[in-house]
């Protein structure tokens, strides 16, 4: 099966940031009303994977773009981070496999993206990160890109 490549154009200025700015704001919002972030991020990365497709973005910095802002919302938030993470991950996952893309590919694009942002937190985040991002996530061998 050819498998089509999720780079793209990169996106115009301050695209990618109203990205993160966008995730941030719904796993806040998701949080205050005690719905489901991890289903909440999970669907959001699969559809900004797709949104960035169809606009001709590059589609593996905007799903690290969400998961980076899925990671730090959760973590201003109180929220469980690694959760946040795999669930961005594991949206990348399933989008990239509905669009016949490489799921491991945009997997490990989503993976830096949560590792990246986890880092700049510091403390336990990065570790509890590396641990629910990498690895086998939805039966993807998924790496974080450097």
């Amino acid at each position: 099966m050819h498998q089509s490549s999720p780079r793209q154009s990169p996106a115009p200025g301050g695209a990618i940031d109203a990205v993160a700015a966008s995730i941030e704001r719904l796993v806040k919002t998701t949080s205050e009303v005690g719905g489901d972030v991890g289903a909440a991020v999970m669907q959001a990365t699969e559809g900004t994977l797709q949104q960035a497709r169809s606009a001709g973005f590059n589609a593996l910095e905007a799903v690290g773009a969400a998961a980076g802002g899925a990671v730090r919302a959760a973590a201003q938030s109180g929220g469980d981070v690694a959760r946040v993470a795999k669930s961005a991950v594991e949206g990348a996952i399933w989008g990239a496999k509905d669009l016949g893309v490489d799921p491991a590919e945009v997997g490990a694009a989503a993976a830096h993206g949560a590792l990246k942002a986890a880092g700049d937190l510091g403390g336990p985040a990065l570790e509890e990160v590396t641990r629910a991002a990498t690895g086998i996530i939805g039966g993807v061998k998924v790496q974080a890109t450097k």
